[in-house]
Formats: C-alpha cells, structure tokens, sequence
C-alpha cells in the first residue's frame, strides 16, 4: 500500500493565503463602511440596505481564494493554476449574477422572500457564487486536455 505523502508547506500556504485574503477583504470591507456612511451623512440616503449588504459581504469568497491563489500560484503545477484561476472567474460571475437579482429587487422593491430575509440573501449569493465556480472548473477540464498535465 503507496502512502501519499502530505505536503505541509502547501497547506500552511494555503491557509495563509486565506488569511491573506481576509485581511484585505477586512480592508476593503471598512473602507466600503466608510464610504456608505458618509453617502448616509451627507446625502440623506439610506445606503444601508440587502444591496450594500451584499456589496460588503459578497467580495469574502473572492478575496480569499485570491489571497491563495497569489501566494501559491507560482508553487502549483500548470493545470492547478488554471483551475484556482477558473474558480475565481466563477465566484466573480456568481457574485455579478446576485449582485444583479438584489439590484433588480431594490430598483423594483420587490418583496422576494429569499432577498428580504437577510441571512438567506447571503446563503443563497454565496450558494450561486460555489455554483458557477462549478460550472467554471467543468468548463476548463472540458476545454482544456487534462492528459497533457499528467503525463
């Protein structure tokens, strides 16, 4: 019996990248606040609504797969690259689509149900973020001659 030997370099970079990533999805998280209060103060707008709230809390995925992705991308082979790549070009159009569907229903003041109950807003962003992240990583392996990469 072959035992696979675990690579505890790749995973402290991994896990660092996560942490990486979080930091800078905290920064942009405060400067995003900031930016809402003062449209709040100042213009007398109610800036603090599912829309702003997805703005915020949308971006974490992201961030986190691109802090790992930039820490690790020159350690990993060729076709790890092109799949963490595809993944956040997924999260990316996954964040785009519900950033569209909670627009739509602010514009329209549609009472969605999924969108006016706030936890289930985000469980449901981040649900078709890791969907076309899915459908992203499909579309590479189908695209892309994964025989290539092992031989």
């Amino acid at each position: 019996m072959k035992i696979k030997q675990v690579n505890t370099d790749g995973l402290i970079a991994i896990f660092a990248g996560g942490i990486i990533g979080t930091l800078c999805y905290c920064i942009y998280g405060l400067v995003t606040f900031y930016v809402l209060f003062l449209i709040n103060i100042y213009l007398n707008i109610d800036s603090f609504n599912t829309l702003t709230l997805w703005l915020v809390t949308g971006p974490l995925i992201i961030f986190m797969i691109s802090g790992q992705y930039l820490l690790i991308g020159d350690s990993i082979s060729e076709f790890e690259r092109i799949g963490s790549f595809a993944v956040i070009k997924g999260s990316i159009i996954g964040f785009c689509l519900w950033f569209i569907v909670t627009l739509l229903t602010y514009l329209f003041s549609i009472g969605f149900i999924p969108i006016s109950n706030t936890p289930l807003m985000i469980v449901y962003g981040y649900s078709i973020m890791a969907t076309m992240s899915l459908i992203s990583l499909y579309n590479m392996k189908k695209w892309v001659n994964v025989e290539q990469f092992f031989c």
